[in-house]
């Protein structure tokens, strides 16, 4: 019995299956797939803050962080508690929800995470006080197309901000705008959540 922890600050969950898929190359006496160092990682992510699309990208946020929302404004067991606490809740979709998103995701022309997204944001919109609200959603940053680099173990994740606007309108017309929304500032990923952070609080001398 092989018994491993690490910590989610220095290990994303990609990182964690190439891990269990690499021990099991290794049980069954096969080759490793060639991977990425994370030295060399981070010296791709550190040139690409150079690049003409990192300062197009870096424009597209900092315009669009001047409009975000507020955060979900939700109800608290204790009003008035300034200490926070987190803790992680697992819900999983059973194999006939998933084909049916899978369905409704390719005749809608969206994609099954749009919808499930779409279906998450409006189960916040239930409990929440505010019509519009500010979530961030975990990404893989992995931004380059050597395949080694889908095999390299560290921290290699970020985030996106993304607003929910409550409107009068179908869900199907919700999630193909949630889908539009969310392509759109995928497209704009070389400058990432906590890049605009960084830049914002540069730029306005606030925080987000």
């Amino acid at each position: 019995i092989i018994h491993f922890a690490h910590d989610g600050m220095i290990i994303d969950g990609w990182s964690h299956e190439n891990i269990v898929y690499m021990l099991e190359k290794l049980y069954q006496g096969e080759e490793l797939p060639q991977s990425l160092s994370f030295y060399d990682y981070a010296q791709m992510v550190k040139e690409l803050k150079n690049s003409e699309s990192f300062q197009e990208d870096k424009e597209y946020w900092l315009k669009k962080a001047t409009n975000f929302p507020d955060p979900p404004d939700l109800p608290l067991l204790e009003e008035d508690s300034q200490a926070a606490e987190a803790e992680q809740i697992v819900r999983k979709i059973s194999t006939d929800s998933y084909k049916r998103v899978t369905e409704f995701a390719r005749k809608h022309h969206v994609t099954q995470f749009a919808v499930i997204l779409t279906l998450f944001g409006k189960s916040l919109e239930r409990y929440c006080r505010n019509s519009e609200y500010l979530i961030n959603i975990p990404i893989a940053f992995r931004p380059s197309d050597d395949e080694r680099i889908q095999y390299t173990i560290g921290e290699c994740s970020d985030f996106l901000f993304f607003a929910f606007e409550n409107r009068n309108e179908t869900i199907a017309k919700t999630i193909e705008r949630v889908n539009d929304n969310l392509l759109d500032d995928m497209d704009c990923m070389t400058f990432a959540g906590t890049d605009l952070i960084k830049a914002f609080q540069l730029e306005y001398g606030r925080n987000l």
